[in-house]
């Protein structure tokens, strides 16, 4: 019994622990987990519990081993066909090809003036054009800069969707006058059945600006 108590008191002390992390995600003061973590090997799971632990629920569990990837300014995610049948689309149709599928991540910033900045990402399935993938799920994420490091989060957007080529969210926030502004960006992609690797999951950062 008093083994069950001790195993109890774990779990409730992490779920805890990454509640405290959600909510610190909103706070000043709460330098960027990705930066830190940035070249490391660290999947899914382990990164998305001390960044946002609330996210893990919009990927598929399937994926919490995937390997997180690391970029500035954009990334391509790439898969290949490994199956031995032809892959099929969301209509049932084969697909014409068993051509690599290429995806473009990308991210994007700027000063709209009056305090007011613009910030987004994307991800697009360039090669073979059009081609949907089972799921695509894209966080823009705005950072103040301070002593040069991501440190306070000023503005958060997402979007997500099925049986898509393409995935794009974006917002305008004002912002405090006088400091340094950059754009975390993460791109999930799911791709379909017979390709590897089945998934993919990039942090991408932007360049800073400016903001008078």
């Amino acid at each position: 019994m008093m083994a069950i108590w001790k195993r109890a008191l774990v779990v409730v002390a992490t779920v805890l622990v990454l509640s405290q992390v959600s909510l610190a995600q909103t706070k000043p003061g709460v330098r960027a987990v990705s930066l830190e973590l940035r070249g490391s090997t660290i999947t899914v799971q382990e990164f998305l519990s001390l960044a946002d632990p609330a996210m893990l629920h919009r990927i598929p569990r399937d994926a919490w081993q995937t390997e997180v990837t690391w970029a500035w300014d954009t990334a391509t995610q790439v898969s290949r066909w490994a199956g031995k049948t032809p892959p099929k689309d969301g209509a049932g149709d084969v697909q014409p090809t068993f051509l690599p599928i290429w995806v473009v991540c990308t991210n994007s910033i700027s000063d709209m003036g009056q305090r007011d900045v613009y910030y987004g990402a994307s991800s697009t399935v360039v090669s073979p054009p059009f081609l949907r993938m089972p799921y695509m799920d894209v966080t823009a994420r705005l950072w103040r800069l301070v002593g040069g490091w991501p440190y306070l989060p000023v503005g958060i957007t997402y979007a997500n969707g099925w049986n898509v080529w393409r995935v794009t969210t974006n917002d305008i926030q004002r912002v405090p006058s006088g400091g340094q502004y950059q754009v975390e960006s993460w791109h999930f992609t799911e791709f379909p059945p017979g390709y590897s690797p089945p998934f993919a999951f990039t942090v991408v950062w932007s360049r800073t600006i400016w903001v008078p």
